[in-house]
């Protein structure tokens, strides 16, 4: 779009030379007394009031993302005069944030793209299954990612509330990242509190650390009382190096 805007420009009696750049939020007042030189800037937010002659010269200093640093020597990877933080705001993939061009990083390890697709393979992410990669959905809109840990959101919103898990202020006695209510398949008793933070899964009255049979999970109880035998006394009246409960239930004599 930046040619279209010099053509504007010009048309309205601005004298330039060669390919400046105009930012689409600069604001120029009276467009005949501005010139701009080769690669003379407006950036991002300048008003020219222009009220007498205004002249850019070529190679103006020029610090359109503010850090301080000229334009011109920040970071250009492929060094084609553009920064890379310019590219990657006009739609160049950086897709995972690192404020480097994807192109670069696959010139320079093309390890990282084993499948010549022209994408970092680690961002070849499509959580949401609907056939556009991940990090596109983000730069595009399409998703949502409040937590800025680029995933979309609905791939990490369990009770489809529209608030990430890792956001939410609902019950996660586990501390795992997902609130209790999605993890409901973990709750064998149905009592409403998840295996993981239930003294008694199985709901029979049996603390899990001594229930023989506890969701599944089974343990030695040689007299079939529902308590692990590790959790009972042990007795050995006849010095046989067998529990008496033990004796007593296989039909040995006492």
């Amino acid at each position: 779009m930046n040619p279209w805007r010099l053509v504007i420009l010009k048309s309205f009696g601005a004298k330039i030379s060669g390919i400046p750049f105009v930012h689409s939020s600069a604001r120029i007042q009276i467009p005949w007394n501005l010139i701009l030189h080769h690669r003379a800037c407006l950036g991002e937010g300048v008003t020219a009031y222009s009220l007498g002659e205004i002249e850019i010269q070529e190679g103006s200093a020029i610090d359109l993302n503010g850090n301080g640093i000229d334009d011109e020597c920040d970071p250009d990877c492929d060094q084609n005069g553009v920064p890379d933080f310019f590219q990657i705001e006009q739609g160049a993939f950086d897709c995972n944030l690192d404020g480097i061009l994807d192109s670069c990083e696959i010139a320079e390890e093309p390890a990282l793209d084993i499948n010549s697709n022209t994408v970092i393979d680690s961002c070849e992410a499509d959580c949401n299954e609907n056939g556009s990669f991940d990090f596109v959905d983000l730069f595009l809109g399409i998703s949502q990612d409040i937590n800025k840990n680029s995933v979309p959101d609905e791939c990490e919103d369990c009770d489809g509330d529209g608030i990430p898990d890792d956001l939410e202020d609902k019950a996660d006695c586990d501390r795992n990242g997902l609130p209790d209510v999605c993890e409901v398949d973990e709750d064998c008793d149905n009592d409403g509190d998840i295996n993981a933070c239930d003294f008694d899964d199985d709901g029979d009255g049996i603390e899990d650390l001594c229930d023989a049979d506890s969701c599944g999970v089974t343990g030695q109880d040689c007299d079939e009382n529902g308590i692990l035998d590790s959790c009972e006394e042990f007795s050995d009246c006849n010095n046989n190096g067998i529990d008496d409960r033990c004796d007593i239930q296989s039909g040995e004599e006492d």
